[in-house]
């Protein structure tokens, strides 16, 4: 995987041997539409709530993914748009311990001194069609997990 994604288990980083016309060719037969086309945000509407967590979404090609094996695969995509893998990645803007004040932690019901309140990544493991191990044919394999949303976490102090 390229250096660019260290630590991740996806990457949507385009390496130098992605075999692009394989894939072009192994799918050329099999697909004649486009699947591609972005169907939306699945959220709801805005409610009241209080954002503690800032969460950055950003839509992204994923070009390589690790598996449930822990094995680096290469993700079916073609240049041509006919075969695009294309995912929300959700991820904390400032993951770790809380540090700046909030009015969450200002309310009466919220004991700072029993609690430190977190930001999180919330993880999920995706299907994914990918060139199998030969190099002749195309699979589907779990990833590890790959960041979707952020959520605030609390922990006891004691």
């Amino acid at each position: 995987m390229p250096a660019e994604c260290a630590k991740q288990n996806y990457c949507e980083y385009k390496h130098e041997k992605y075999p692009g016309k394989l894939f072009k060719n192994l799918l050329n037969d099999t697909l004649n539409i486009a699947t591609n086309q972005i169907t939306g945000q699945r959220r709801g509407e805005h409610t009241e709530f209080e954002e503690v967590c800032k969460q950055i979404d950003e839509y992204v090609t994923i070009y390589e993914i690790i598996d449930e094996h822990d094995n680096t695969r290469f993700v079916a995509q073609t240049d041509d748009n006919k075969f695009k893998n294309e995912n929300l990645i959700g991820r904390c803007q400032y993951p770790g311990k809380i540090m700046r004040t909030v009015p969450l932690l200002t309310k009466p019901e919220i004991d700072t001194n029993e609690y430190t309140l977190y930001c999180e990544d919330i993880t999920t493991e995706f299907m994914f069609l990918v060139l199998s191990h030969d190099g002749n044919s195309l699979e589907n394999v779990k990833s590890k997990e790959i960041p979707v949303g952020c959520a605030c976490r609390y922990r006891s102090k004691h």
